[in-house]
């Protein structure tokens, strides 16, 4: 029995060793999403709100599975390396980072979608008329656009199709990146994800839009019924906030144009996946106004968010120490042989 219960605390153990060395590749990144994950839970008890248990039981049980398998990925590279298998080795941990970033990412939109819900609740004046009066002196008519589109079949599809891309994009770009040892960009990736939509946020919390779609009375299918949860958020209305409905009430800025961007810049290194990447975000940058019922201003503050993001990433020094791998396990010291590194350049 002693004996048992000794095992079992040695599993634990490890289990915690490797689970701080998963989120020790991105420490900034989870720091962030401890820190919402806090004002979220403390401005939903205050301010009477409730999440439904099922949607948090789902969301983090998901969490857990990937930061699962994150570690036995990472254990798995560790013991590969040790029997002298460094190229399978290397593979091994760049499952386990992009299972990380997966994870890193998967937890902040959860929780970010439910801050970005609770600003929503602050019922700011909205800038609507303001925006439209913008697009007018660059000479965009909105309501003419959409009516060309939608006048246009295959325009429409090839649209709808590129505006639909960006959950499928989110996920397979860190999968990409991270299986081909794209380290730093994959971390770049995350990070410029995180602080976008932070941006993003914190423009559109002062300064709300109800989106064109609202404005100019569009019930279409897909259209304002997308929006639904803002004016039971402004208003009060609405008290449970879930995630399963997720809803992007961010009209000014556009995610989908930050996010298009993004996309672009994180896959640049990969020759193979640019020039495709680049046409269908093109294309996804054209379809926010019609298919996401964005003003024209919209699109360039989501263009200017990105650039900021970029910009930050590219300066900042927070992605350093992904330069090199780890191959053996930080509490040993290197050395399958004398003065061989166990850091080696990715």
């Amino acid at each position: 029995m002693q004996s048992r219960l000794q095992d079992m605390v040695r599993t634990l153990k490890r289990t915690i060793r490797l689970l701080k060395v998963v989120l020790a590749v991105h420490p900034f990144l989870w720091s962030v999403a401890g820190v919402v994950l806090i004002v979220d839970a403390i401005w939903i008890h205050w301010g009477g709100y409730r999440v439904l248990m099922r949607d948090v039981l789902v969301n983090g049980g998901a969490l857990i599975f990937i930061l699962g398998l994150a570690g036995m990925a990472r254990e798995v590279g560790y013991i590969l390396y040790e029997y002298g298998h460094e190229a399978k080795s290397r593979k091994a941990l760049y499952i386990s980072d992009a299972a990380g970033a997966i994870a890193a990412y998967s937890c902040f939109s959860s929780i970010g979608i439910i801050f970005s819900y609770l600003c929503v609740t602050l019922n700011f004046p909205l800038i609507d008329s303001y925006l439209i009066r913008f697009d007018s002196m660059l000479g965009f008519d909105w309501v003419r656009l959409y009516k060309w589109v939608h006048s246009h079949h295959d325009v429409k599809v090839v649209l709808a199709f590129a505006y639909s891309t960006i959950l499928w994009q989110s996920a397979a770009i860190p999968v990409a990146l991270g299986l081909l040892g794209r380290r730093e960009d994959l971390a770049k990736y995350v990070f410029c994800i995180i602080l976008s939509t932070f941006l993003a946020i914190f423009i559109s919390t002062p300064f709300p839009a109800e989106g064109a779609f609202i404005h100019f009375n569009i019930s279409d299918p897909g259209t304002s019924s997308a929006t639904s949860y803002f004016a039971p958020l402004r208003s009060g209305v609405m008290r449970i906030l879930e995630f399963e409905k997720m809803q992007e009430l961010i009209a000014m800025p556009s995610l989908h144009t930050a996010y298009a961007v993004i996309f672009i810049y994180a896959i640049r290194s990969i020759a193979v996946l640019y020039l495709p990447s680049a046409v269908l975000n093109v294309v996804m940058v054209a379809s926010t106004p019609t298919e996401g019922g964005h003003y024209l201003a919209d699109v360039i503050g989501g263009l200017l968010v990105a650039f900021i993001a970029i910009l930050i990433a590219e300066r900042v020094r927070l992605f350093d120490h992904l330069r090199q791998v780890k191959l053996s396990r930080e509490e040993e010291t290197p050395a399958r042989t004398p003065g061989n590194a166990s850091c080696v350049q990715s």
